[in-house]
C-alpha cells in the first residue's frame, strides 16, 4: 500500500485544484535534492580520503590532532546532511504518491460526479456557475447539487482509504478512461457504469 491511510476532503480539493502544479513542484524539488545528495556524497568521500591521508602524514603533535578533529567534525556534519536530504526525498516521494492516488480515485467516480468535480476543482469554474448549469439541465434543486458535490468528494475519500493498491486503481482508471472516450465518440451507446467500490449507497 502506498497511501497514508486517511485523507481530508480539503486535501482532496487542493490536489484536484492544482494537480499538475503540485506534481511539477514536488518532482523539481526531488531533482534538486538528488543533486545535493550527490554533492554531499562526493564530499563525504573526499573528506574520508583526507582523513586517511592526515592519519598517515607526519605532521607533529597538536597540529595533526587539530586537523584530524576538524576533518572528523566535517565528516559527521556531512553524514548528517546526507541523512536529512535522504529523509526529505523520501517524504516528497510519499507526497507524490498521495497526489497520484487521489487523481486515480477521481478518475473512478461516477460520470455525474466526475463531471461536477472536473468543472469545479480541475477546470476552476465557480460553484454558482456549475450549479446553475446543473439545475438547468436536470431540473434538480441547489440542495441536490451540493449533496452531489459532497458525495463526489466523499467517494474519492472512500476509494483513497480503501485497500486497493495504486496499481489496481491505475488499471481500473485506464478502463474507465476508455469507457469515457468511447462514450464521447458514440453518445448513444449503453449507459456508463461506475466501478462501485461499495459506494452505491454512500452519502445518500
Amino acid at each position: 500500500m502506498t497511501n497514508e491511510t486517511e485523507i481530508s476532503l480539503e486535501e482532496i480539493k487542493t490536489i484536484l485544484s492544482n494537480y499538475k502544479g503540485l506534481k511539477k513542484q514536488i518532482r523539481n524539488h526531488i531533482s534538486d535534492l538528488y543533486d545535493d545528495l550527490m554533492d554531499t556524497d562526493n564530499l563525504i568521500e573526499t573528506v574520508s580520503i583526507k582523513k586517511t591521508e592526515i592519519s598517515e602524514m607526519g605532521t607533529k603533535g597538536g597540529s595533526k590532532k587539530d586537523l584530524s578533529d576538524i576533518i572528523i567534525r566535517h565528516e559527521c556534519i556531512l553524514k548528517r546532511w546526507y541523512r536529512e536530504i535522504s529523509y526529505e526525498i523520501e517524504s516528497l516521494m510519499k507526497k507524490d504518491e498521495k497526489i497520484r492516488r487521489v487523481w486515480l480515485c477521481y478518475q473512478l467516480i461516477s460520470e455525474e460526479c466526475y463531471e461536477v468535480v472536473t468543472k469545479i476543482y480541475v477546470e476552476h469554474h465557480s460553484s454558482k456557475e456549475v450549479m446553475t448549469d446543473y439545475i438547468a439541465r436536470t431540473g434538480e434543486t441547489s440542495r441536490t447539487f451540493f449533496r452531489l458535490v459532497n458525495k463526489s468528494l466523499n467517494n474519492i475519500k472512500v476509494m483513497y482509504e480503501s485497500r486497493y493498491s495504486n496499481d489496481n486503481l491505475l488499471k481500473m482508471s485506464l478502463s474507465q478512461k476508455k469507457v469515457r472516450k468511447n462514450k464521447a465518440v458514440t453518445p448513444d451507446s449503453s449507459p456508463y457504469k461506475q466501478l462501485s467500490f461499495g459506494l452505491e449507497n454512500e452519502n445518500q
